[in-house]
């Protein structure tokens, strides 16, 4: 058991390198956006972002979670290889369709999606970028069944290294505006994906395994839902945020959503790409229930602290990254769409069982109630609350997801999860940080040291009330205490 989450944590880390390193673009290069391009035009660059992403997951057709189960069902290497070669040739042919089709309807799908022909230019690198995510994605999930770990930071740093050169290059000294911004992504994408291409030509077997390929698409056509709604739920906000005010809000929504995602991209995300592959070696062996509970339980002590520090920071962090006046008084909502990741990394642990018991149905039932939650919310919420409006409605349909996924897993997957705990852990970070709503207006020259105080109460008290025990940190070696976070 130990060695297991010692695994997955250094898995995890290696992959948050990658991931963190991926948006290492996004985050250095938000004070260049936010002085070389207008607030407006940023907004229009977070909406095809989410039409980049919205669309890849569309006509991905759930076959990133087919990948897992089919890989992992055969053992012999020559079926496996098949099998990729099935897949990856389906994705090419639907991605070069999908370019083609792109560029000869860009005028309207512009004038539909983001309100003007004006911008249909930006269209076509829009469409070879979604073409490249849907074969990509693939890639990447070969990555982690293999548990490549190492491989994938590395190629992220070197697409980093070459979208970062190419962003200051064309936004910067070309003055190209949103137009470098995605060729520069295109670029990154292309060495990304040439480089996978390569590495795993090994692993293909030129044999085209129709049969279990139409399996593939039944496994993965309700995930198809599930997807695009988790989408949904990401990017929904930013089209109901243009529909009820100016498109500079989206502009500024996006850069505040961003800082939060660092807890998203650097822990949440990043254990998810671990966990699948080493839940699945963990599954069948004694005792999986204590395995998922525990993992359950460090992740949520784990992932509440590092939040809680962002939220406390949040102004500090958001005036480090501006100097633009217009993008500040959003950062009241970075707390909230942080604190909401930590409900979606729940929803995806608990929610294992039901790959494992082929009750992936479910998953869409879960994700299009939490996706109607969340626009219907919006739609309400939005026009009388602004910018905070969305960052609730995004909170409340991750908490939707994790709850809905808890009660219908422990049916079929019954797991005794550590709720006395896991509830203290919440109830002390949200108590920490209603302290710090309450001092900051009344002691705001000390602030910082009010902050550093309460981020490191949160695991003294929490050692207090015996839910960690601090002093196990260096008996990492005695299997025992494993169980005793």
């Amino acid at each position: 058991m130990l060695q297991t989450v010692i695994t997955i944590l250094k898995q995890s880390a290696i992959y948050g390198l990658g991931k963190v390193s991926n948006r290492i673009v996004g985050f250095v290069l938000l004070p260049l956006y936010t002085e070389k391009i207008a607030i407006s035009d940023y907004g229009i660059f977070a909406l095809l972002e989410a039409i980049i992403q919205i669309s890849a997951v569309f006509f991905g057709f759930g076959l990133k979670g087919a990948l897992f189960r089919w890989l992992n069902i055969y053992e012999n290497e020559e079926k496996k290889g098949s099998i990729i070669f099935t897949t990856l040739l389906w994705t090419l042919i639907l991605s070069v369709f999908i370019i083609q089709a792109g560029f000869y309807l860009k005028e309207p799908i512009a004038k539909l999606l983001v309100g003007s022909q004006a911008y249909s230019h930006l269209f076509n690198y829009v469409f070879i970028l979604i073409g490249l995510e849907i074969i990509r994605s693939i890639l990447f999930s070969l990555v982690r069944i293999y548990q490549k770990a190492l491989l994938y930071s590395i190629i992220s740093v070197l697409s980093v290294i070459l979208n970062l050169g190419f962003n200051i290059y064309l936004v910067v000294y070309l003055d190209f505006g949103i137009e470098g911004i995605l060729i520069s992504n295109i670029v990154s994408s292309i060495f990304i994906t040439g480089i996978l291409l390569f590495y795993f030509a090994k692993q293909i077997t030129f044999k085209i395994e129709t049969a279990i390929f139409i399996e593939m698409i039944k496994y993965g056509f309700p995930l198809i839902f599930s997807t695009i709604a988790s989408s949904a739920i990401v990017f929904s906000d930013r089209f109901l945020i243009e529909y009820f005010m100016p498109v500079e809000f989206v502009g500024k929504y996006t850069f505040v959503y961003k800082i939060a995602g660092i807890i998203n991209i650097f822990l949440i995300q990043s254990f998810l790409l671990a966990w699948p592959a080493i839940a699945w070696q963990n599954i069948k062996k004694p005792e999986p229930e204590k395995f998922i509970k525990k993992i359950l339980s460090y992740f949520i002590f784990i992932s509440t602290w590092f939040t809680l520090i962002l939220a406390l920071f949040s102004k500090d962090i958001v005036f480090m990254l501006t100097s633009n006046p217009e993008y500040g008084d959003a950062y009241n909502i970075i707390p909230i769409i942080s604190f909401s990741f930590i409900f979606y990394g729940i929803y995806h642990i608990i929610g294992f069982s039901l790959h494992y018991k082929k009750q992936t149905k479910y998953f869409a039932y879960f994700i299009v109630s939490a996706a109607a939650l969340n626009i219907m919310l919006n739609y309400i919420f939005i026009p009388v609350y602004g910018l905070m409006g969305a960052a609730s409605a995004t909170f409340f349909a991750y908490l939707t997801m994790a709850v809905s996924s808890y009660k219908i897993s422990i049916r079929f997957f019954p797991v005794k999860y550590e709720m006395k705990k896991i509830f203290t852990i919440l109830i002390t970070a949200l108590g920490l940080f209603l302290i710090f709503i309450t001092l900051r207006n009344i002691t705001p020259n000390f602030i910082i040291y009010v902050n550093i105080l309460l981020s490191m109460l949160f695991p003294a008290v929490l050692h207090y009330l015996k839910i960690i025990d601090l002093r196990g940190i260096n008996k990492l070696s005695c299997p025992d205490y494993i169980y005793r976070i």
